[in-house]
């Protein structure tokens, strides 16, 4: 029995063995079997690492960025190192991904069997809709990868922008998205012509505003003083959180065209003055009148705090108004005035400097020559608030290098001499005797009367002929 058992564990054993010399031998052929087969058909197994691009996304919700996915095969003899990565756009033109802007940086080392995802630092806003081809450039000892991929179809879209000439601190800017997603407006800005931008801080509805894709436009009214860039080109830009943009230039509206036509000051009344106003174009402007400012010589500026009709007064198109303005000007007779009308269409509107009416207001009303003399007569105004003293009476030819003759013999109809306190509503007549008065005949000649306060008052006319 002892016998019987040891022959058959040799017996297991020698089976065993035989199995596993005839898998070994079963694996070898079928192996060279294998290869033989792709060496009849041209395969090779790869001598440098050959690197494959799996994937290359481009997110609707983000415009800056890319992902690209790189695997190494199982079948490469090494590891790859990727050196570069690049896009290609139909112009063939590669444009290279810089130093940081990829992520894991570059170069990067790729075991056999490995896959890595390589996010790009890109624009491609300018580029939605659009088939690119993406490159990654290993060492020299292996080769790269090209794939091309479509960008996704996002585009926002600015319709209208108006500058209305009535109102130069806003305007309204209308948008629409036209791409396959939702996109979040996070931004409007106003270029000028000289490259100058600035961001419109007040928007109205708030930003950031959700449009959605082939939903309803909005309108965004935005404060912007653009009262120093009327009738000029500006361009406004509206930007998402996406990164996609859209410009829409716009030429503004001409200056507004408010004149003051008239400014009286009326002597017989210190407590207001007059202004005529006149909208002359654009045709579409109307003027909103805030307030009426005076400033005398180099005084304060005063703002006219009664004024009818009141303000603020929107002034049509094309139309002209009067405005009585109680300003009491006792103080600045003679006295050189500015006045400017403020508004909300640009900046203020000014008359020319005037002088107000002086306290006395003189007039030489007649000059009668006669034989060897010639009376002038005198008023002053029943709006002359003061009397005034003549002291002297100046006769002058009216002819280049003509004679000037300061008459010394004078008197008043009444035979009072010189200086005549003359009142305020009155008259007198001076009684003047030339040195020679026929000497002049035929002349035309200018008659002044000087008085002690500084006013004068003249008369020019020619002395008949016998």
């Amino acid at each position: 029995m002892a016998v019987f058992r040891g022959t058959s564990a040799v017996s297991g054993l020698s089976l065993l063995l035989l199995l596993l010399v005839a898998g070994v031998v079963g694996a070898l052929f079928s192996y060279m079997f294998v290869m033989g087969y792709y060496v009849s058909i041209g395969f090779r197994v790869p001598e440098k690492p050959s690197i494959a691009i799996v994937d290359a996304t481009f997110p609707a919700q983000n415009a800056s960025l890319f992902d690209v996915t790189v695997l190494n095969p199982s079948s490469s003899p090494s590891s790859a190192t990727i050196e570069w990565i690049a896009v290609t756009i139909e112009n063939n033109v590669l444009y290279f991904m810089e130093g940081g802007k990829v992520t894991p940086p570059l170069p990067y080392r790729i075991e056999p069997g490995d896959l890595k995802v390589f996010r790009c630092l890109w624009d491609w806003s300018n580029h939605t809709d659009e088939t690119i081809g993406v490159l990654v450039f290993m060492e020299e000892q292996g080769s790269g990868a090209t794939v091309w991929a479509d960008t996704p179809f996002m585009r926002i879209n600015v319709t209208d922008v108006l500058f209305n000439a009535t109102y130069p601190t806003r305007f309204n800017v209308t948008v629409e998205n036209q791409g396959e997603e939702y996109v979040n407006v996070t931004m409007i800005t106003v270029t000028t012509e000289d490259g100058t931008t600035l961001t419109v801080t007040e928007v109205t509805p708030d930003l950031p505003h959700t449009l959605l894709p082939e939903g309803p436009s909005v309108t965004f009214n935005c404060t912007y003083d653009w009262t120093d860039y009327r009738n000029r080109s500006l361009t406004v830009t509206v930007e998402t959180l996406q990164g996609y943009r859209d410009h829409y230039p716009q030429v503004t509206p001409p200056p507004v065209n408010l004149t003051i036509t008239d400014a009286l000051f009326d002597p017989a009344d210190t407590t207001f003055f007059n202004l005529t106003l006149r909208n002359s174009m654009p045709p579409s402007a109307h003027i909103e009148i805030t307030n009426i400012t005076v400033t005398v010589e180099n005084e304060t500026t005063q703002d006219i705090a009664g004024v009818s009709p009141n303000l603020p007064y929107v002034l049509p198109p094309n139309t002209s108004e009067n405005f009585t303005c109680f300003w009491n000007w006792t103080d600045y007779r003679n006295k050189t005035v500015t006045i400017a009308v403020h508004h909300l269409q640009g900046h203020p509107t000014s008359y020319p400097p005037l002088v107000t009416p002086p306290l006395v207001i003189l007039n030489v009303t007649e000059a009668i020559f006669n034989t060897d003399h010639f009376n002038v007569t005198v008023r002053s105004s029943e709006r002359s608030t003061i009397p005034v003293n003549i002291t002297s009476v100046v006769l002058k030819v009216e002819v280049e290098y003509g004679p000037v003759e300061n008459i010394t013999d004078v008197v008043t109809s009444e035979n009072e001499s010189l200086p005549y306190q003359l009142e305020p509503d009155r008259s007198v007549i001076l009684i003047c005797r030339p040195t020679c008065l026929p000497c002049l005949r035929g002349e035309t000649v200018t008659v002044t009367v000087y008085t002690k306060q500084g006013y004068t008052a003249s008369l020019t006319t020619t002395i008949p002929t016998p």
